[in-house]
């Protein structure tokens, strides 16, 4: 009898060890707080750009390059932190990242005329990624203004 319950308890660890864990599902997240956003700004001494290398990705990408253009006058002030948003039946909703991970807080100056490369690790989000369409979001400062940036992707 207890030669069973050992087979029975191997078993059940067995399955629940190889058991991935899932992420959250596109239903469940919260609506994003931030409105529409252009992924550029072209005002006065502040001419700022953000983009990605290409616009198509494929589900299981793990990490996208986004880049950051001072084409401006005036030194550009940003961080690591981003917000990645899904949209779906009309609206952006905010994807959450996964409870281990943390962004290294540095100021990043990016001086006229220059390109910063930023990695973004979708791996770290808590979201099985579907297809449909994405944006990254990013704060900046320039002459004491804030900047709230957006560009968009597709997942197929």
């Amino acid at each position: 009898m207890s030669k069973r319950y050992f087979i029975f308890f191997i078993i059940l660890l067995s399955l629940t060890a190889c058991k991935e864990k899932e992420g959250m599902k596109a239903h469940e997240l919260p609506l994003s707080t931030n409105g529409e956003h252009s992924n550029r700004i072209n005002e006065k001494n502040v001419y700022l750009e953000m983009n990605f290398g290409k616009s198509l990705y494929t589900v299981n990408t793990k990490q996208m390059k986004l880049f950051i253009k001072n084409k401006g006058e005036t030194l550009i002030h940003t961080g690591t932190p981003y917000q990645v948003d899904i949209y779906k039946d009309g609206s952006w909703y905010k994807v959450p990242f996964k409870e281990d991970i943390g962004f290294i807080m540095v100021g990043i100056v990016l001086k006229p005329g220059t390109t910063y490369e930023e990695t973004i690790g979708l791996e770290s989000l808590d979201l099985n990624m579907i297809p449909g369409k994405y944006r990254v979001i990013k704060e900046f400062h320039a002459d004491g203004k804030q900047i709230t940036l957006a560009t968009e992707f597709q997942m197929k």
